[in-house]
């Protein structure tokens, strides 16, 4: 509003208006397995886009179509879809594509799988390690793919669109060297202190020793020094179980 000396007025009214947040959704994290063909893959594809002003330009860290396939090999792997609007305004959205690797035996090419059935009987899985062409049979009748207590989720992080991926636990559970030949250090670190068991298995989920059994803190790396000589020429579990019900399980490979 302006008034002059004489107190005429005059007024201008302007209204802004904003436009909706932008959105995109990238789907669902995912686990592949990594050793088995046919599961070693995963589609991913995004949706949900709108809001702000229009046209947009999305595309995927990878260069892919909307929806496409992904196949991470080894490496669990964060795609990133990314929105630009006319405005210039970018909103991104990640998914993960967790992998598990499955090979076992010594030249690692045939593929573990969880069997609960005869001889394991019910509620007593085992570990196998079987050729490839005979993985769809075990899961026709109800076996898993992958070693018995292997966990199968991909960390469910926060589904909304946000401007950084996500990013995983800080906890630490790796064997070095491996492969390894006379021996191998085991580390493991918590995020919360409670009681914790590390144990070493054989292929077939035969248990060898107990390693570590005992009291944890959190900040704090454990080192475990395992003697080649127990294991044989191949592939071998650590299986760690924290206070909160937690199960990591760690490949070793003895090339001895």
């Amino acid at each position: 509003t302006t008034t002059d000396l004489n107190g005429c007025t005059i007024s201008l009214t302007i209204t802004l208006t904003e436009p909706d947040p932008l959105t995109i959704e990238a789907g669902d994290n995912q686990t592949v397995y990594y050793g088995y063909p046919p599961m070693e893959c995963a589609i991913i594809s995004w949706s949900g886009q709108g809001g702000g002003v229009p046209p947009y330009d999305i595309s995927w860290s990878d260069g892919g179509e909307q929806t496409h396939t992904v196949c991470p090999g080894m490496i669990t792997t964060t795609y990133t879809v990314t929105v630009t609007d006319a405005n210039g305004c970018i909103i991104t959205d990640d998914v993960t594509i967790c992998v598990v690797d499955v090979r076992c035996g010594n030249k690692l090419d045939k593929v573990e799988v969880c069997h609960f059935a005869p001889p394991a009987g019910p509620g007593k899985p085992i570990t196998l390690c079987i050729a490839v062409e005979a993985v769809s049979a075990h899961l026709e009748q109800g076996g898993m793919i992958a070693a018995c207590g292997t966990s199968h989720n991909c960390p469910p992080y926060t589904s909304s669109p946000v401007a950084e991926g996500p990013g995983y636990s800080s906890s630490e559970f790796t064997a070095y060297p491996n492969p390894f030949n006379n021996s191998t250090t085991v580390s493991f670190s918590v995020e919360s202190e409670g009681n914790a068991t590390l144990r070493l298995y054989d292929y077939t989920g035969r248990k060898i020793l107990t390693l570590f059994d005992g009291p944890v803190e959190v900040e704090r790396i454990y080192e475990v020094e395992v003697d080649g000589k127990l294991l044989k020429p191949g592939m071998s579990y650590c299986v760690l179980r924290l206070a909160d019900g937690t199960i990591r399980t760690l490949k070793l490979l003895n090339s001895h």
